[in-house]
């Protein structure tokens, strides 16, 4: 899965241009990029707008081959569990309804 971080990072590169001066264009902080970079966060659509126009890219550059994660299924069984004892009767109920 490329994540937006990771086509951040491939198009700096393409346009060699470094962290430093990425962040100087931007606005964005080198901190902030970086965690974009390495995954640990995605930053806003705002940012996102900042750094497509320091880099002289369109914003559709920056999403392209971007993929959301998914939602995995949680279990009836799982759900219940996670559920607080005082609420468990309810719960079972609930649960207890469905296909």
């Amino acid at each position: 899965m490329i994540t937006i971080g990771a086509q951040i990072k491939k198009i700096r590169k393409l346009k060699k241009v470094t962290l430093t001066e990425l962040s100087r264009r931007s606005g964005v902080q080198i901190a902030t990029l970086s965690r974009m970079e390495h995954g640990k966060m995605e930053g806003t659509v705002g940012s996102h707008f900042q750094i497509a126009k320091a880099l002289g890219v369109d914003i559709v550059n920056i999403y392209q081959g971007v993929q959301e994660e998914e939602a995995q299924p949680v279990s009836s069984q799982e759900t219940l569990e996670t559920l607080s004892p005082p609420n468990e009767k309810v719960s079972q109920e609930i649960l207890s309804r469905q296909p």
